[in-house]
């Protein structure tokens, strides 16, 4: 083999790992080091050559490094504008904010392999100098952007003019050195990158606090200052860039013609590839039968997966999933880049003395596979900070690593070309895949999918690196039998090229890694001892929190089925259950240290463990939970002052609601305003539907005073007695309240709900956006959540608050409650054992019905068991009133009817299974024009009070039939209405029975009814029809009737 030093004659073996084209003396190793070991020209002497090299450093190295700082620093700024608010102000939900990331990426994939040839054809001052000013614009332009559809688009834009710089970055530095010189000068090329990653985040912070400026928000100021820096480096970069060394155009005070010359001379020697023949396609393309150039891009591919996801989330992880702060989430990373920054040029040093690149990637990938368990599963946020300093170091270590690997490689300078583009190209490949490894959805797993994904790209790209290395020793092989010529092009097939496939013998090996692993354990031993303890609030006083809450619970205790009844069949999906609910909140609280895990009200009725224990087994459970506080629900009365007393005295949590006044001593004393958590310096105010006293069973003794008002007297106590500037309310209203409530008060930055079952979320069926964002009285943004019900979903939510208490940012979803979540072994135990004494209470028979009570049909038309239900309810308040007081007809809604009960036996458990929401019968009075806009409102579907959409059919009892015609315009459906055989009369009063749920707004089908007059429970009024008709042998009449005849015109039908 031609090209051995003399004095290594004898060993040919590590030789001939070395690329080495000149007869060099061992005595010159540490001069050859310097410049390649290609000595060319005596005229210049190695110290006269260390300094023209050192020259190209200075002014080639930094001038593109610069300008990588700016690029990596205006493509990854999404991340610290989308903390600092810009998902909350360009409603970036769902997917929005993972595809703003995307689109980036797909000019930037398309584009990146013409580059190469622009940048030969137009020279690096002006194709690099001028995509960089472009970008710059448009990163300026970002600023400003007003909806997702102009970031997407801008974010195209910056994608196709980025796609020209970092592939010709690349290919311009590996045309200046040779190719043991090139992968220190890589590193220092992207190392001036990790500084742009390392500092981005506290520049970014610090332009937040520009926030309010000439209008803008936080986040604007960071696209806008950083844009114009870029706009500014551009500019002073035309002059600094130097051309290619075989260029003829001449750059500004830079190497004179002997110089060029002697750079030109030793790229030769040391490659053979320094003449650029014309360009031809086919020989650009013909790079791509090289199956290995596709291995360097999928090992690139891989790099690129694991430093763009984070680059794009680590600010999002730190904050959402270590529990920092946003300002300790945008400074805390730096140490972890500037760690890879030290680690990048150590392996880039050791890598071109000992002259090896592939147990460099490996090396690298092994701290991916070691700092990825550690960041991923430890339970310690200090240690699992330790393992992002181990991922982050090892996978942008590996991106100039995996360049200089494939630089080592390849001869010819179009194949350099196509292969520089073909990498980059990968690597932007990489970046789409990185966008979508953390995502959103998988914050509450600790992003545990993303972690798999980054093993699985570290052990990929060990095993390429290993099949390439023992490829390169196959070749070696072959070429110093002869059999071979490696790299060979048409401009010159030397002989001399050989492959590096390890590159350094056992003892520098050994050597080495004993240098490095020292580092690294010396650096772990630093970290740990300082074991980083997170500051509830930071410098600038913004403070982060997470909000887990339920409402409406209903006593489900236990897991249901999606009807609400007992679930008995596992694969048609379980859900709920206190027992999954606590094992996802211990999940929860390892990942959120700083939590509040609130109830918004309604824990009684709804299933047999409130029927059969009352309030008993409610308390014992919820104490288990572990909640921090509660507001109170109507439902918490239907069992009277005195039995609620009971249930909060054997609580174990704070019960707050402020607009609840009560002469009785337990309620009294125990119900408080508001509660303050010191540790979190934040006040929860707790407030009650006013309606409660008029649906349920409330001592004459207690009042429920205006939510609005008495919130916001608790609001002004709060601040003027305390420094407290941080309130959340606990509410007990209905979401539509809940806006309101924020549109009338100042001061509160969350709201969290319940009583209406809403679900909130990006559902299909959800009525709203998780939170829904308001403005107070002051134009301050109030963010509004709630958890549908009966615990099928915890509601989750980060808040970021400012030292004033004003809500800055959040992130969160609901989480869905399913049989992906296990439940708690010894709570659902618990659980089980409390059934046994009232599965025999459900299984007692009530009576009988001759005929099957169908309940398929109700949603749609009039069905038997909805006209049961009505008649039983009619009946009940029959009884008990005079023919002066009697009530007209009953009208329920169909959606609280839930299961069919079969003909024959009636059992308990069958009537709770069919109506599982404890509703309770009430009584309410309409003049008969509003009776008129209620039935039309149920026929038309749209509520012609408030012309909101209503969300349930409903059925009707005995003494009314209803005529409407569907072929009309909706508010002109009704044809007719007669009660007790005689037509609607709209100026008589009517009293009409109904359930609560009904008379408080639900379901849109009745105005909101503050005086009702409550009866009884629904299951105890059903349960007593059954038992006085039984057997029943009702059968289906028609009282909603569509009527197709042009009748007569609204109005015109009154008596």
């Amino acid at each position: 083999m031609e090209g051995r030093g003399a004095t290594h004659g004898d060993n040919v073996d590590q030789e001939k790992q070395a690329i080495e084209y000149a007869h060099v003396d061992a005595a010159k190793d540490n001069v050859d080091n310097e410049v390649g070991k290609v000595n060319t020209h005596d005229e210049f002497t190695p110290q006269e050559q260390r300094k023209i090299i050192r020259r190209i450093d200075r002014r080639l190295v930094v001038t593109v490094g610069a300008m990588y700082c700016v690029s990596l620093m205006d493509r990854t700024n999404m991340s610290a504008a989308n903390i600092a608010g810009m998902s909350v102000e360009l409603d970036l939900h769902g997917y929005r904010y993972n595809i703003a990331n995307l689109v980036f990426f797909i000019p930037y994939i398309i584009f990146q392999p013409p580059s190469t040839v622009l940048v030969r054809k137009l020279g690096p001052r002006v194709h690099l100098a001028g995509i960089t000013l472009f970008w710059g614009a448009v990163m300026i332009g970002m600023g400003f952007v007003k909806d997702f559809g102009q970031l997407a688009g801008l974010r195209v834009i910056l994608g196709l003019l980025e796609a020209g710089f970092f592939p010709s970055c690349v290919y311009l530095l590996s045309t200046w050195y040779t190719r043991y010189e090139v992968g220190k000068r890589y590193s220092l090329f992207y190392l001036l990158g990790c500084v742009a990653s390392a500092f981005s985040g506290i520049l970014a912070y610090g332009l937040m606090q520009l926030n309010g400026r000439e209008n803008l928000t936080g986040w604007r100021w960071i696209f806008i200052i950083e844009g114009v820096l870029t706009c500014a480096l551009a500019i002073g970069c035309y002059w600094l860039l130097v051309d290619f060394p075989d260029s003829k155009r001449t750059s500004w005070s830079f190497l004179g013609q002997r110089e060029r010359q002697w750079v030109v001379d030793r790229i030769q020697r040391d490659r053979g590839d320094s003449k650029v023949p014309p360009f031809n396609m086919r020989k650009f393309l013909g790079g791509g039968a090289d199956w290995k150039i596709w291995a360097y891009a999928m090992i690139f591919l891989n790099t690129t997966t694991m430093s763009y996801a984070l680059a794009y989330t680590l600010p999002l992880i730190l904050m959402g999933n270590m529990g920092f702060s946003v300002g300790e989430s945008q400074c805390l990373v730096a140490p972890p880049y500037a760690f890879a920054g030290i680690v990048m040029f150590l392996t880039g040093y050791y890598g071109d003395k000992f002259r090896f690149r592939g147990p460099i990637i490996i090396f690298n990938m092994i701290l991916c596979l070691i700092g990825l368990p550690i960041m991923g599963w430890h339970k310690d946020a200090a240690v699992r900070y330790f393992g992002v300093f181990l991922v982050t170091a090892g996978a942008n270590s590996n991106i100039p690593a995996t360049m200089a690997y494939q630089a080592n490689n390849v001869r010819g300078q179009w194949k350099r070309a196509f292969c520089s583009a073909t990498l980059v190209g990968f690597g932007g490949i990489g970046g789409i895949v990185g966008s979508l490894v953390f995502r959103e959805q998988d914050k509450l797993t600790g992003y545990k999918p993303g972690m798999y994904t980054c093993i699985a790209c570290s052990l990929l790209s060990i095993i390429l690196v290993i099949v390439c290395d023992l490829d390169f020793r196959r070749l070696n092989r072959l070429a110093d039998q002869g059999q071979k010529t490696l790299e060979s092009h048409d401009e010159d097939a030397s002989t001399d090229f050989r492959v590096p496939w390890q590159g350094v013998d056992d003892m520098r090996l050994n050597t080495l890694l004993q240098v490095l692993v020292g580092a690294l354990a010396t650096a772990q031993d630093a970290l740990y001892s300082e074991r980083l303890t997170k500051r509830f609030v930071d410098a600038e006083g913004h403070y982060n929190i997470s909000f887990f809450h339920v409402n409406d619970v209903h006593a489900h205790l236990d897991q249901f089925a999606k009807s609400g009844a007992d679930c008995v069949d596992q694969s048609k999906g379980c859900f709920g259950g206190y027992a999954r609910i606590l094992s996802k909140v211990k999940e929860l609280r390892g990942q959120h240290p700083d939590h509040l895990w609130l109830n918004a009200g309604d824990e009684f009725q709804g299933t047999l463990f409130y029927s059969f224990y009352g309030g008993e087994k409610i308390a014992e459970t919820v104490n288990q939970l572990g909640f921090d506080a509660m507001t109170l629900g109507n439902h918490e009365w239907d069992g009277g002052d005195s039995a609620l007393g009971e249930f909060i005295q054997n609580l174990t949590f704070p019960v707050v609601s402020c607009n609840v006044r009560s002469t009785h001593e337990v309620l009294n004393s125990t119900i408080k305003n508001y509660h303050i958590f010191e540790e979190h310096q934040l006040a929860v105010i707790g407030v009650t539907t006013e309606t409660t006293k008029s649906i349920s069973n409330v001592g004459s003794g207690t009042i429920f005073l205006d939510p609005v008002s008495e919130v916001q007297n608790s609001i002004y106590q709060i601040r003027n007695s305390t420094k407290i500037k941080r309130i959340v309310a606990l509410t007990h209203l209905g979401y539509d309240v809940d806006q309101e409530l924020a549109r009338r008060t100042e001061g509160l930055s969350l709201i969290i709900g319940g009583h209406s079952h809403t679900l909130l979320g990006d559902m299909a069926n959800a009525k709203g956006k998780y939170p829904t964002v308001v403005k107070d009285l002051s134009g301050n943004e109030v963010f509004i959540v709630t958890a549908y019900r009966w615990g099928e979903y915890i509601g989750y939510i980060d808040a970021t608050f400012d030292e004033d208490g004003k809500a800055l940012a959040y992130r969160g979803a609901p989480v869905h409650m399913d049989n992906t979540t296990t439940l708690d072994e010894a709570l659902q135990k618990q659980v089980q054992s409390w059934r046994a004494p009232f599965e025999k209470y459900a299984a007692e028979v009530i009576g009988e019905t001759v005929y099957e009570l169908d309940q398929t049909t109700c949603q749609q038309q009039d069905c038997l068991l909805g006209q049961v239900l009505g008649d039983a309810m009619l009946q009940y308040r029959l009884n008990q009133t005079t023919d002066q007081h009697r009530p007209a007809f009953a009208i329920v809604n169909a959606g609280g009817i839930r299961a069919t009960i079969d003909a024959g036996n009636i059992t308990r458990g069958e009537v709770l299974t069919s109506f599982p929401f404890g509703n309770a019968v009430v009584e309410v009075n309409y003049r008969g024009s509003d009776l008129r806009k209620i039935l039309e409102g149920c026929v038309s579907r749209v509520n012609q009070f408030n012309q909101n959409k209503v969300t349930s059919w409903f059925q009707v009892s005995q003494g009314v039939t209803i005529r409407y015609n569907p072929t009309h315009p909706p508010g002109s459906m009704l044809s007719s209405v007669k009660i007790g055989g005689k037509l609607l009369n709209d100026t008589l009063e009517y009293r009409i029975v109904t359930v609560d749920f009904l008379a408080g707004g639900g379901d849109n089908i009745l105005p909101i009814t503050p005086n009702t007059t409550p009866l009884d429970t629904l299951d105890k009024v059903l349960v007593s029809y059954i038992q006085q008709g039984t057997p029943l042998k009702n059968q289906l009449q028609k009282r909603v009737v569509i009527s197709l005849k042009p009748g007569c015109k609204r109005g015109k039908d009154i008596a």
